[in-house]
């Protein structure tokens, strides 16, 4: 079974394309496709070191205007998140995770707390170990090999999204926080 793989971001450390592309090139034999979208910092880099490696396994795709990034996710089988080992990317959830999330992709990112306050590896999402391309790659077989897996972790990040992520959710949230504030005042 083939893969389509996404990754859109602005090319920032914390992002580690540089482990995406060393897992493309692990997995070059594999019917696994990257689409890497998106520009910035580290994109001529990421461009140069694919280039090097002769992979044909990955297409880059310049930033695309932000209202048409939804359907193209919709095309792939995977998102990814981040990889980097910066102490930022320890700390935050970024912003494709939830938009995956809220597309009901399966999505594939390093474990780090921050990823671990909010989603459960295997139920809404597949972790890998940080700055590992080697264990990226071990976890995009899996997927590819487990369209079961694939569709559950797709629904469950759909599932934590409509239940946590919502505008609706978080406004009743804040509502509630905002409250409970005055009431103690």
């Amino acid at each position: 079974m083939a893969l389509s793989v996404s990754f859109h971001g602005k090319y920032i450390p914390l992002q580690g394309v540089e482990h995406i592309i060393h897992a493309a090139d692990i997995l070059r034999r594999e019917d696994i496709s990257f689409t890497l979208i998106g520009s910035g910092q580290t994109f001529p880099m990421a461009k140069k070191m694919a280039e090097g490696l002769q992979l044909e396994n990955v297409i880059f795709v310049e930033r695309v205007p932000f209202e048409q990034l939804p359907g193209m996710l919709r095309g792939f089988d995977v998102s990814l998140g981040v990889f980097g080992d910066t102490d930022k990317a320890a700390r935050v959830i970024p912003n494709k995770i939830y938009e995956a999330a809220a597309l009901g992709r399966a999505i594939l990112t390093a474990d780090t707390p921050a990823i671990r306050e909010f989603f459960t590896d295997r139920e809404n999402i597949l972790l890998c170990r940080r700055s590992d391309p080697k264990d990226l790659a071990a976890k995009l077989l899996i997927l590819k090999d487990d369209a079961a897996l694939q569709t559950r972790l797709g629904e469950g990040a759909l599932r934590l999204f409509r239940e946590k992520c919502t505008p609706r959710v978080i406004g009743r949230e804040l509502l509630a926080a905002l409250e409970e504030l005055i009431r103690r005042a």
